[in-house]
Parts: structure tokens; sequence; C-alpha cells
């Protein structure tokens, strides 16, 4: 039963552990508080470098919004090779600790 509960997974879109990474938001003007969730292996856009190329290896950009607020967060993130974060960026809101 254990292969085809990852097999269901799978086919609608969940992650298996170590492949999400999720963070939370707040709402800089009504503070809603908003989780986020992130694949690693098909959000991350690709910068095509060589080994020898510095910068990262993989970005992110999107975009979030609360369940009671119209307001967008945009977050922006840059990867290395191994899909570590190695600088974030956020614009309507701030990063917080987990909340739930």
């Amino acid at each position: 039963m254990n292969f085809l509960s990852k097999f269901f997974a799978r086919m609608l879109g969940a992650a298996v552990s170590g492949e999400v990474l999720t963070f939370y938001l707040q709402c800089e003007k009504c503070g809603e508080k908003i989780k986020v969730r992130i694949n690693k292996r098909t959000d991350l856009e690709s910068g095509y470098k060589e080994p020898a190329d510095s910068g990262p290896a993989y970005t992110l950009h999107k975009e979030a919004l609360g369940n009671n607020c119209p307001n967008l967060i945009r977050i922006s993130m840059e990867f290395d090779r191994r899909r570590e974060i190695i600088s974030r960026d956020i614009t309507g809101g701030k990063f917080i600790e987990n909340t739930e």
C-alpha cells in the first residue's frame, strides 16, 4: 500500500521530503499570515551556468496572496547548485517563523 500512496501523492503534485521548502510570510499592510510551499524540483528556474561561473544556479520569483487580503507579496530567492537558499528578498511583507 505504501507504493500506491507514494504514486498517487506524486501524481497530485505532492513532493517527497527534502524537495519541499515551506516558509511563512506576513503582509505588511494587514498583518495576515501566509504559508508558502515551494517544490524545489519544479518551481525553481535554472540559471544555466557552467560549473566555473559564479552566481546562483537557480532563482525563484513568486507572488503570494492571502485569503483575506488583496495585497500581493513578491518573493525573490537565489539558490546554489544543491538547491539551498543563498539569498532572499521580499516586497510587501516580511518572513516570519512558523506560527501554526
